[in-house]
Protein backbone atom coordinates (compact mmCIF):
# COMPACT_ATOMS: atom_id res chain seq x y z
CA UNK A 1 0.00 0.00 0.00
CA UNK A 2 0.78 3.63 -0.01
CA UNK A 3 1.27 6.33 -2.71
CA UNK A 4 3.87 6.96 -5.10
CA UNK A 5 7.39 8.11 -3.43
CA UNK A 6 8.93 8.78 -6.57
CA UNK A 7 8.97 8.20 -10.37
CA UNK A 8 11.73 7.74 -13.27
CA UNK A 9 10.98 7.17 -17.12
CA UNK A 10 12.28 6.01 -20.46
CA UNK A 11 11.43 7.74 -23.69
CA UNK A 12 8.04 5.51 -23.61
CA UNK A 13 7.72 3.67 -19.82
CA UNK A 14 7.41 4.79 -16.49
CA UNK A 15 8.36 3.53 -13.61
CA UNK A 16 6.70 4.52 -10.17
CA UNK A 17 8.78 3.71 -6.64
CA UNK A 18 5.96 3.02 -4.06
CA UNK A 19 6.27 4.26 -0.33
CA UNK A 20 6.12 0.69 0.51
CA UNK A 21 9.20 -0.40 -1.38
CA UNK A 22 7.64 -2.22 -4.77
CA UNK A 23 8.32 -0.71 -8.06
CA UNK A 24 4.75 -0.54 -10.63
CA UNK A 25 5.92 -0.29 -14.21
CA UNK A 26 3.67 0.72 -17.10
CA UNK A 27 4.50 2.33 -21.21
CA UNK A 28 6.25 0.35 -23.87
CA UNK A 29 6.95 -3.01 -22.86
CA UNK A 30 10.78 -3.69 -24.20
CA UNK A 31 11.61 0.52 -22.82
CA UNK A 32 11.29 -0.73 -19.33
CA UNK A 33 7.57 -0.50 -19.38
CA UNK A 34 6.97 -4.38 -18.30
CA UNK A 35 9.84 -7.07 -16.77
CA UNK A 36 11.30 -7.87 -19.64
CA UNK A 37 15.16 -7.31 -20.04
CA UNK A 38 17.62 -7.93 -22.83
CA UNK A 39 19.75 -9.68 -20.13
CA UNK A 40 17.58 -12.68 -19.94
CA UNK A 41 14.26 -14.86 -20.86
CA UNK A 42 11.05 -15.67 -19.14
CA UNK A 43 12.48 -16.93 -16.29
CA UNK A 44 13.92 -13.69 -15.51
CA UNK A 45 10.40 -11.95 -15.55
CA UNK A 46 9.25 -14.19 -12.52
CA UNK A 47 12.39 -13.26 -10.86
CA UNK A 48 12.32 -9.50 -11.75
CA UNK A 49 8.43 -9.68 -10.23
CA UNK A 50 9.90 -10.66 -6.89
CA UNK A 51 12.60 -8.23 -7.02
CA UNK A 52 10.79 -5.16 -7.41
CA UNK A 53 8.10 -6.44 -5.50
CA UNK A 54 9.62 -4.58 -2.22
CA UNK A 55 12.50 -3.32 -0.96
CA UNK A 56 13.51 -1.05 -3.53
CA UNK A 57 15.05 2.46 -2.36
CA UNK A 58 15.56 4.35 -5.23
CA UNK A 59 14.91 3.97 -9.60
CA UNK A 60 17.09 5.31 -12.22
CA UNK A 61 16.14 5.52 -15.96
CA UNK A 62 17.97 6.06 -19.05
CA UNK A 63 16.58 6.35 -22.74
CA UNK A 64 15.08 2.47 -23.02
CA UNK A 65 16.25 0.63 -19.38
CA UNK A 66 15.99 1.19 -15.77
CA UNK A 67 18.21 0.42 -12.53
CA UNK A 68 16.73 0.20 -9.38
CA UNK A 69 18.78 0.18 -6.26
CA UNK A 70 17.39 -2.33 -3.33
CA UNK A 71 18.15 -1.44 0.08
CA UNK A 72 20.29 -4.25 0.63
CA UNK A 73 22.75 -2.68 -1.73
CA UNK A 74 21.66 -4.82 -5.17
CA UNK A 75 20.77 -3.53 -8.62
CA UNK A 76 17.86 -4.63 -10.45
CA UNK A 77 17.81 -4.09 -14.25
CA UNK A 78 15.28 -4.23 -16.83
CA UNK A 79 14.22 -2.65 -20.13
CA UNK A 80 16.65 -2.10 -23.69
CA UNK A 81 20.04 -2.22 -22.28
CA UNK A 82 22.31 -5.48 -22.13
CA UNK A 83 24.52 -6.21 -19.04
CA UNK A 84 27.22 -8.95 -19.25
CA UNK A 85 26.52 -11.54 -16.71
CA UNK A 86 30.40 -10.34 -14.79
CA UNK A 87 28.81 -7.03 -14.73
CA UNK A 88 25.55 -8.45 -12.93
CA UNK A 89 27.82 -10.33 -10.22
CA UNK A 90 29.31 -7.15 -9.08
CA UNK A 91 25.89 -5.14 -9.31
CA UNK A 92 24.56 -8.11 -6.74
CA UNK A 93 25.83 -6.06 -3.79
CA UNK A 94 27.28 -3.02 -2.13
CA UNK A 95 26.01 -0.30 -4.99
CA UNK A 96 25.41 3.09 -2.90
CA UNK A 97 24.03 5.43 -5.91
CA UNK A 98 23.27 5.02 -9.69
CA UNK A 99 24.24 7.64 -12.74
CA UNK A 100 23.04 7.37 -16.19
CA UNK A 101 23.75 9.28 -19.53
CA UNK A 102 21.08 8.71 -22.21
CA UNK A 103 21.88 5.11 -22.72
CA UNK A 104 24.40 3.87 -20.18
CA UNK A 105 24.34 3.87 -16.36
CA UNK A 106 27.68 3.70 -13.65
CA UNK A 107 26.97 2.38 -10.36
CA UNK A 108 28.73 3.71 -7.70
CA UNK A 109 29.91 1.25 -4.54
CA UNK A 110 30.98 1.21 -0.93
CA UNK A 111 34.94 1.61 -0.72
CA UNK A 112 34.42 3.97 -4.16
CA UNK A 113 34.81 1.40 -6.87
CA UNK A 114 32.84 2.36 -10.32
CA UNK A 115 30.46 -0.31 -11.89
CA UNK A 116 29.30 0.39 -15.86
CA UNK A 117 27.14 -0.91 -18.39
CA UNK A 118 25.08 -0.02 -21.13
CA UNK A 119 26.60 1.10 -24.88
CA UNK A 120 30.15 1.83 -25.30
CA UNK A 121 29.94 5.21 -26.68
CA UNK A 122 27.63 6.66 -24.07
CA UNK A 123 29.99 6.24 -21.13
CA UNK A 124 28.94 1.81 -20.35
CA UNK A 125 32.74 0.83 -20.61
CA UNK A 126 34.63 2.22 -18.46
CA UNK A 127 37.95 -0.25 -19.14
CA UNK A 128 40.09 2.81 -20.85
CA UNK A 129 40.39 3.92 -16.63
CA UNK A 130 39.35 0.87 -14.84
CA UNK A 131 42.47 1.24 -12.69
CA UNK A 132 41.57 4.84 -10.95
CA UNK A 133 38.27 3.34 -10.80
CA UNK A 134 38.72 0.48 -8.67
CA UNK A 135 38.66 2.83 -5.53
CA UNK A 136 38.08 6.13 -4.36
CA UNK A 137 35.98 7.36 -6.11
CA UNK A 138 33.37 10.48 -4.18
CA UNK A 139 31.29 10.40 -7.10
CA UNK A 140 30.06 10.78 -10.49
CA UNK A 141 28.39 13.51 -13.15
CA UNK A 142 26.99 12.58 -16.26
CA UNK A 143 25.62 14.52 -19.53
CA UNK A 144 24.34 12.86 -22.40
CA UNK A 145 26.96 10.98 -23.82
CA UNK A 146 30.07 11.02 -21.07
CA UNK A 147 30.88 10.43 -17.02
CA UNK A 148 33.11 12.31 -14.92
CA UNK A 149 34.23 10.56 -11.94
CA UNK A 150 35.53 12.97 -8.63
CA UNK A 151 37.88 10.93 -6.92
CA UNK A 152 39.11 11.29 -3.02
CA UNK A 153 42.36 13.03 -4.37
CA UNK A 154 40.37 15.79 -6.13
CA UNK A 155 41.28 14.16 -9.37
CA UNK A 156 38.78 13.87 -11.75
CA UNK A 157 38.52 10.80 -14.78
CA UNK A 158 36.32 10.59 -17.43
CA UNK A 159 35.05 8.39 -20.03
CA UNK A 160 31.94 7.55 -22.78
CA UNK A 161 32.29 9.73 -26.21
CA UNK A 162 35.35 11.63 -26.70
CA UNK A 163 33.52 14.33 -28.06
CA UNK A 164 30.94 14.86 -25.58
CA UNK A 165 33.86 15.30 -22.54
CA UNK A 166 34.79 11.38 -22.53
CA UNK A 167 38.20 12.35 -23.28
CA UNK A 168 39.60 14.76 -20.82
CA UNK A 169 43.34 14.63 -22.04
CA UNK A 170 43.52 17.61 -23.26
CA UNK A 171 42.97 19.18 -19.83
CA UNK A 172 44.85 16.38 -17.37
CA UNK A 173 46.62 18.63 -15.93
CA UNK A 174 43.78 21.00 -14.47
CA UNK A 175 41.79 17.48 -13.43
CA UNK A 176 44.74 16.16 -11.80
CA UNK A 177 44.70 15.14 -8.18
CA UNK A 178 44.48 18.71 -6.29
CA UNK A 179 44.87 20.09 -2.27
CA UNK A 180 41.54 22.14 -3.70
CA UNK A 181 38.59 19.61 -4.14
CA UNK A 182 35.90 19.52 -6.44
CA UNK A 183 32.62 21.67 -5.55
CA UNK A 184 30.34 20.22 -8.42
CA UNK A 185 30.92 19.53 -12.04
CA UNK A 186 28.06 20.82 -14.83
CA UNK A 187 27.03 18.69 -17.25
CA UNK A 188 25.77 19.74 -20.60
CA UNK A 189 24.53 17.61 -23.12
CA UNK A 190 27.65 17.17 -24.80
CA UNK A 191 30.63 18.95 -22.51
CA UNK A 192 31.63 19.28 -18.48
CA UNK A 193 32.55 22.44 -17.04
CA UNK A 194 34.34 21.71 -12.99
CA UNK A 195 34.19 23.83 -10.30
CA UNK A 196 36.98 23.65 -7.39
CA UNK A 197 36.18 24.58 -4.00
CA UNK A 198 38.00 28.01 -4.27
CA UNK A 199 35.92 29.27 -7.86
CA UNK A 200 38.26 27.95 -10.31
CA UNK A 201 36.75 26.82 -13.21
Amino acid sequence: GGGVATMASTHSAFAALMEDGSVALWGKSREGGSRWTASGGQESETRLREQLAGGVKSIYACNASFAALKTDGSVVLWGAAYCPAQVLEELAAGVEEIFSTDSAFAALKAGGGVVTWGPVERGGDSSPVRAPLQRGVQTIFANQAAFAAVLRDGSVVTWGDQDAGGDSSAVQVQLGPSDVGVRTICGADSAFALLREDGSV
